[in-house]
């Protein structure tokens, strides 16, 4: 055997699919151990011979499974070490529970040669399926056992095969600083080994070259017939020493020695001459170039360039994209100013900015203005101010009489009495009546320059100069006036002489007081009337039928009558009268019973008749009275009467009843027959009525309800107008009921029905919106539209409702911050321009994204002790990529109150876990996109309740006698609470005796966790 050599073994394999696998069968290991006991026989002499052949044995990538001795693993440890490594394991359905078991030993092998802790190599393991699982964190474990049973425990996910998507998982959360990684400056080695046995059902390359550009090393391993091109796609190069491709997982473990190696290997970048322009990386058997902040890798891997941030769609710059050291910012071309969006720009308004003094009109220009004037003006030396401009002064007009400027130009007038001749510019005198007759009623007549008005004979000129009217019309017509004629203008009226009035014709007159003028005759009062006059009587008298004389109204009042009953007035008298069934008694005073029959209890089964001062029993038709003279009995009614039944008369004990044959039953007149009741025989189904139609039936509806297709269930025609819905703004018909809705900017107060104004409490809102490829353009402008509505029922302002928003697909993205805006209209236009991402759907580093950094102070939550409700609004339309339940019991546990809304395919289970307790009031689904109004409305009115202040005063809480504390912000600190927790506390009154226990629990509590703060703080 040659040195430097290894002994390859050839197997050709066929599987049941009949498909040949080649099998190298690599013999480096024994070789290894053959050259190490060469070395025990002849010394040290040989030790870098034996260096040497190690390092060349050529690294087959097929291998065949052998057995491993673990105790020479564990005596030879990476020994100081300092490695993240990040395992992600392949967790699809493709993987059997008994393969899972065997990744998960090789896992632990693994683990037998690092020198794990906190200070060395720190570990972390992510699963995947059709979602990522973070199993642990590099910085959760700090002692090897702690993760050895963390492995044990795994449990298989068995979905589907999103390899690129924990690839994407590992690069933005697994290898954060948050989440333990050690700074890049520190020069730790990043690795990834990633297990996988199947194709990727998503994008991996793309994914994959990202990983590996920030400095990531990734070993790939296949299992089976995964594709070799794919396994190249993932790993580092050169894939000889970064791709493993074995045919099953039984032999995954025979990898063990050869990790072993790489990754214990020596510190190239502290022996070599690396090349690497700024930062040198170590990794296991090699290094990698990495760059300052900043700054990206060249493509020869080894040099450093500025990074271009602009170079992404010029970042929505709408002029200039300028790169800074670690950032980028947007510039507008000169002349323009940026826009408080920072994107885009727009032309200075030069008038608004400073006191410009223009008197009529200010004009922009590209970087300054200048003054303009009106027509008709001209500017002045100063150029601001504007003169009119004097175009008769101008040029030799040429006017006979005058000249009269004009906006543009001049024009000549004439004297009073002339009129411009067709030149325009000399006058002639007018015949002032010749061509009208300047409102003159009669005559117009010319005088010199002007003109006089005048009336034909008979006739006078009226006070306006222009109009006529008759001289004397008294005289000239019959008039008929019974006493004066008197002329008016164009006409006359009647009037009378003293002492009288003129009557309704207008003509005729009559006397004032015809009382004082004649013997009236009136015993008490005389009224003057039309042309004559009545005569009254004084306060309780009435005037008797002569019309003159009067009677007193009441003489049962001024008198005894002695009437029993009643006492009636007569015109001069009175008579007695009696009440209702009673008849007056020949004295004409006193009364007596009418109807006996009614007054007592007679005892007649039948019928009772009167008999003067008595009374007697008698029986209906076809029947006779028993011996005790009160009750009856039937005689054979079938036979005596005209019984009326169809088919059969039954005699009863005092009457009869008609029946029918078998196949028949009796109709709701009680003697005619039908056939049998088929609506009580049978299940119609019938909603409302069931009709009979000869042997079969109909389904009929109430008075205001029309049947449905069905033929059997009804609805209303139309609730709203059918019933007092009783809604104080709109009523909305909803099938068989209706719903109360309110106009924009109110909500429904808990009655349903009636509608309150948001109220204007302080408020910190972030939406958190789902932008993955799913979602579709059409609906995301749906959920704009959506989050618009929101924003219209709230009052935008520093003070009262401040709000954030979050797109997410693979990646999150800060639309605006809390402290962004400070009004509804600049949100919703900031909504309204909002791109949509269209890629994937990380909903839980959307979470993450929203509990660590949209509600810190920085961008714009107020702080804990000003008692702001924090309220988050996460919406999503199908299952998310990563882990959702973390991120989400954090920021609830936080005291963020989160609001859940699915629609189309998102899970139930995951909506749970995101929204806060309980449920029905926080969590929204829906099928569809066409439900988002009512989820808006119910949601406007959540918010609102939300945004008023539920704190109980501590005057109301000393005041129990049991001294339960108020909980919800009792300490003015970071600490928070579970809405669970506020809930209970708004549900319960804390001073009942059945609740005490439970707050004075919490209160308990809540004082030991704030003793232990102080404690550790000292």
């Amino acid at each position: 055997m040659e040195q430097g050599k290894a002994v390859y073994l050839v197997l050709n394999l066929v599987e049941p699919h009949g498909l040949p696998h080649i099998l190298l069968v690599s013999f480096a290991f024994e070789m290894k151990k053959m050259i190490a006991c060469i070395f025990l026989l002849f010394g040290h002499i040989l030790l870098s011979t034996v260096s040497v052949m190690a390092k060349d044995l050529p690294g087959g990538r097929f291998i065949r499974r052998r057995d491993v001795n673990s105790q020479s693993l564990l005596e030879n440890t990476c020994n100081n070490k300092r490695l993240d490594l990040v395992f992600i394991i392949d967790s699809s359905r493709s993987v059997r529970p008994y393969d899972f078991e065997k990744v998960k030993e090789f896992i632990l092998t693994i683990l037998q040669f690092l020198d794990i802790s906190p200070d060395v190599t720190r570990v972390g393991l992510i699963q995947y399926g059709s979602t990522v699982k973070h199993e642990f964190s590099l910085k959760t474990f700090r002692r090897k056992q702690d993760i050895e049973r963390a492995v044990k425990r795994m449990m298989h996910l068995a979905t589907g095969t999103m390899t690129g998507l924990a690839i994407q998982y590992a690069v933005n959360i697994a290898f954060s600083e948050s989440e333990g990684a050690r700074p890049l400056k520190q020069n730790v080695p990043r690795i990834i080994m990633i297990v996988t046995d199947g194709r990727p059902q998503d994008p991996v390359a793309e994914i994959a070259a990202k990983a590996r550009n920030s400095g990531i090393l990734i070993f790939a391993i296949g299992v089976g017939r995964v594709d070799m091109n794919t396994l190249k796609s993932i790993g580092s190069e050169p894939h000889e020493e970064h791709v493993f491709l074995v045919a099953n997982f039984s032999q995954i473990e025979t990898l063990t020695s050869a990790f072993q190696t790489k990754l214990c290997a020596q510190d190239l970048c502290a022996v070599e001459k690396h090349a690497c322009e700024q930062i040198c990386v170590n990794t296991p058997g090699s290094y990698v170039c990495q760059c300052y902040e900043g700054y990206e890798l060249d493509a020869n891997g080894k040099n450093c360039v500025v990074v271009d941030y602009c170079a992404l769609d010029n970042q929505g710059c709408q002029h200039e994209c300028v790169n800074t050291e670690d950032s980028y910012y947007c510039r507008c071309h000169p002349g323009f100013i940026l826009n408080p969006d920072k994107r885009t720009c727009r032309r200075p308004d030069y008038c608004a900015l400073q006191d410009h003094g223009c008197e009529q009109e200010c004009v922009n220009t590209d970087d300054s203005y200048f003054c303009r004037c009106q027509e008709g003006f001209r500017l002045n030396p100063d150029k601001k101010t504007c003169k009119r401009v004097d175009y008769c002064a101008l040029s030799d007009h040429g006017c006979e009489h005058l000249c009269v400027n004009g906006d543009r130009s001049y024009t000549c007038h004439c004297f009073e009495g002339y009129r411009l001749r067709s030149d325009g510019k000399t006058c002639k005198r007018k015949n002032v009546c010749k061509s009208v007759n300047h409102g003159c009623e009669h005559i117009c007549a010319s005088a010199d320059n002007s003109y006089v008005c005048k009336c034909r004979e008979g006739f006078v000129l009226r006070e306006d100069g222009k109009t006529c009217r008759r001289r004397d019309i008294c005289k000239s017509v019959n008039h008929g006036c019974e006493h004066v004629c008197v002329d008016e203008d164009d006409s006359y009226v009647c009037k009378c002489h003293e002492g009288f009035l003129l009557r309704e014709d207008g003509k005729t007159c009559r006397n004032k007081d015809i009382c004082s003028s004649v013997d009236h005759g009136c015993e008490h009062v005389c009224v003057n009337a039309d042309e004559s006059y009545i005569c009254q009587c004084y306060e309780g008298f009435a005037l008797r039928e002569d019309g003159k004389t009067c009677r007193n109204k009441d003489v049962c009042n001024s008198v005894d009558h002695g009437c029993e009953h009643v006492c009636v007035n007569t015109d001069s008298s009175y008579i007695c009268q009696c009440y209702e069934g009673f008849v007056l008694r020949e004295d004409e005073k006193t009364c007596k019973n009418k109807d006996i029959c009614k007054s007592v209890n007679h005892g007649c089964e039948h019928l009772c008749v009167n008999n003067d001062d008595s009374y007697t029993c008698q029986c209906h038709d076809g029947f006779v009275l028993r011996q005790d003279g009160k009750t009856c009995r039937n005689k054979d009614v079938c036979k005596s009467v005209n019984h009326g039944c169809e088919q059969l008369c039954v005699n009863t004990e005092d009457s009869y009843i008609c029946k029918c044959r078998e196949e028949f039953t009796l109709k709701e007149d009680g003697k005619t027959c039908r056939y049998k009741d088929l609506c009580k025989s049978i299940d119609h189904g019938c909603e409302h009525v069931c009709i009979n139609n000869n042997n079969s039936y109909s389904c009929q509806c109430h008075e205001g309800f029309v049947l449905r297709q069905d033929g059997k269930t009804c609805r209303n025609k139309d609730p709203c107008k059918s019933v007092a819905h009783g809604c104080e703004h709109i009523c909305v018909n909803n099938d068989d009921s209706y719903i109360c809705k309110c106009q924009e900017g109110y909500v429904l107060k808990e009655d349903q029905k009636t509608c309150k104004r948001c109220t204007e409490g302080p408020l910190d809102l972030v939406f958190v919106i789902d932008g993955s490829k799913s979602l579709g353009e059409d609906n995301f402008e749906i959920v704009k539209q959506f989050v618009s509505g929101i924003l219209d029922s709230l009052e935008i302002s520093p003070k009262a409702a401040r709000v954030g928003l979050l797109q997410y697909s693979t990646e999150v993205r800060t639309e605006f911050t809390l402290k962004q805006f400070s009004s509804a209209k600049d949100m919703k236009k900031a909504v309204s321009q909002m791109k949509y991402m269209g890629r994937g759907s990380m909903t839980g580093l959307a979470l993450k994204q929203m509990f660590e950094r949209s509600f810190t102070e920085t961008e714009g939550a107020r702080p804990f002790s000003a008692n702001v409700p924090r309220i988050s609004i996460v919406f999503t339309d199908g299952r998310a990529q990563d882990e959702v339940s973390e991120w989400a019991a954090r920021a609830k546990r936080n005291g963020i109150i989160i609001y859940a809304i699915g629609i189309g395919k998102a899970i139930e289970e995951e909506l749970l876990e995101i929204a806060s307790e309980p449920p029905y009031k926080h969590l929204f689904y829906a099928e569809d996109f066409t439900a988002m109004e009512d989820i808006s409305e119910e949601l406007r009115a959540q918010i609102c309740e939300g945004s008023e202040s539920t704190t109980i005063a501590i005057t109301d809480v000393i005041a129990c006698p049991n001294l339960a504390i108020h909980h919800k912000y009792l300490f003015e600190d970071s600490h928070t609470h579970s809405t669970t927790t506020a809930k209970a506390s708004k549900d319960k009154d804390q001073c009942k005796c059945e609740n005490l226990v439970t707050f004075q629990n919490y209160a308990t509590n809540e004082v030991r966790k704030l003793t232990q703060r102080y404690i550790l703080s000292e």
